[in-house]
């Protein structure tokens, strides 16, 4: 037989984790967008250009698609939790009669 054993608190903290881990992504995005135009005001060719447009396209990108991904997965788990803590109280509900 399953067991199935569900303990609130580690589902809250994993949720408040990965939601802190996608906001430290969203603040290294910040400092990247502002170490680039200072960059930009100091390095101005056709090489910064491409390193520019290349963040930009390709690693900026990434960066955002991960820290959704991550606040997705907090999402998840919070509204997992919800839903079990909900779950639990209408069955417990229906036992006491």
């Amino acid at each position: 037989m399953a067991t199935n054993k569900i303990d609130y608190d580690v589902l809250e903290q994993a949720s408040k984790t990965y939601s802190n881990e996608a906001a430290a992504i969203a603040e290294v995005l910040s400092k990247l967008d502002s170490v680039n135009s200072t960059l930009a005001e100091g390095w101005q060719n056709d090489t910064a250009r491409a390193f520019i447009e290349r963040y930009e396209t390709e690693h900026k990108k990434a960066l955002q698609a991960a820290r959704d991904s991550i606040a997705d997965i907090a999402d998840y788990i919070a509204r997992y939790r919800q839903a079990e803590i909900e779950r639990d109280a209408s069955g417990a509900s229906s036992v006491r009669g």
